[in-house]
């Protein structure tokens, strides 16, 4: 959710790199790419992924905030000149979407060949919810999944060796005088694992916590990852 701490989580991760396209980092110390040269276009995205495979200029990570405005951006620019102002909304069958999609799937192709050079990335993302039935027909219920077009957030979900969803959880406290249970304070909380609720996952080469505190990931998560890259390697 919006404020909770998502790239405060990201700037703990070394050696790292943002692109940053919300102003996320303000009062952060990180190093950016500069507002007039960061990436707005699939063309110019796929470069700076080759640039840093030929030279990573000392960093070991490299974080987009948010992906959901980076796909915001790539939309628009894919609409420069065209006689309509979003792929989403062009009636032709779902030609033009499948196209952004397919261009969002190579984006990632070509993220995976920097990923293979020894240079991690991760993508921020905003959360939003979505009404489901279930089968079995015992209610409908809200599901957090990523905020992005349906088909990009399928392809994120399955390319990603880590989906981490963060939210407020809500412990129960009880009372010492009155005796009552009561919803305390929600704690910054971080869940790795699918449920009906929310979309998270991990593989089983990155030892995370099926769920854990917000600072206890800042802390673990930065060596889980590096184990992991040294385990495949």
């Amino acid at each position: 959710t919006h404020g909770i701490g998502k790239t405060t989580l990201a700037s703990k991760l070394p050696n790292t790199l943002f692109l940053d396209y919300e102003d996320g980092t303000h009062g952060i110390e990180v190093a950016k790419v500069d507002r007039n040269d960061i990436p707005k276009s699939f063309a110019s995205l796929n470069a700076t992924y080759a640039e840093l495979t030929r030279n990573k200029q000392g960093f070991r990570n490299l974080v987009i905030d948010s992906v959901d405005k980076l796909e915001e951006i790539l939309d628009k620019t894919a609409c420069e000149g065209k006689p309509y102002e979003s792929v989403f909304t062009v009636n032709d069958y779902g030609r033009t979407v499948s196209g952004f999609t397919s261009n969002f799937g190579q984006m990632l192709d070509n993220a995976s060949k920097m990923v293979d050079s020894g240079m991690n990335i991760m993508f921020i993302a905003h959360e939003q919810s979505r009404k489901c039935e279930p089968l079995e027909g015992s209610g409908a219920y809200d599901h957090h999944e990523l905020k992005l077009s349906k088909g990009n957030t399928k392809l994120l979900m399955q390319w990603a060796d880590v989906v981490i969803f963060t939210a407020y959880k809500t412990f129960a406290v009880k009372d010492d005088d009155t005796k009552k249970v009561r919803a305390g304070g929600g704690k910054r909380w971080c869940f790795t694992v699918h449920t009906n609720d929310w979309e998270a996952k991990h593989r089983a080469c990155i030892k995370l916590p099926d769920d854990c505190s917000l600072d206890k990931m800042a802390e673990i998560l930065p060596s889980a990852i590096e184990d992991a890259v040294e385990g495949v390697s």
